[in-house]
């Protein structure tokens, strides 16, 4: 039996609070647990602990579906994918995933997103309906406040 890996999905993270959050996380896992972090490449300064291994990632339509598709081929049963950037795999995986919601606006049906226009408007209606229709997968769900949940 293979040893049980973790896999971190950061690659809509690369400035503010999911950055923050993220090298809070990096910091506290233990050295003796196998880690894959996808990050976006703009995040390359990143202090990354050395017994992580770094998959980068570029800011671009290709780079993260291959991202996806190879997140898909590696992971195994037993294996923990972590998914900060609010939204879950594109594709089943084997093992189990847990995703942070942090951006409210992807989830508060009642903020016109409208309103922020151009290409805000169209990132975040993309991630409602990416996350409007993964969301019955068998996927975890968490949030950092109770408001937020």
């Amino acid at each position: 039996m293979s040893k049980q890996r973790l896999y971190i999905q950061a690659m809509n993270i690369h400035l503010g609070g999911g950055l923050v959050l993220l090298r809070a996380l990096l910091v506290v896992i233990p050295n003796d647990l196998e880690v894959v972090l996808l990050l976006d490449s703009r995040a390359r300064a990143v202090d990354i602990p050395d017994h992580i291994t770094i998959k980068f990632v570029n800011n671009s339509f290709f780079s993260r579906l291959g991202s996806e598709l190879w997140l898909r081929s590696v992971v195994a049963v037993g294996d923990v994918v972590v998914c900060l950037g609010n939204i879950p795999p594109l594709f089943e995986l084997k093992g189990k995933v847990s995703v942070l919601i942090q951006n409210r606006l992807i989830v508060d049906n009642d903020f016109d997103l409208l309103s922020l226009g151009g290409w805000t408007f169209a990132r975040l209606l993309m991630e409602r309906l990416m996350l409007t229709c993964l969301r019955k997968r068998n996927v975890r769900y968490f949030v950092q406040t109770d408001s937020m949940k």
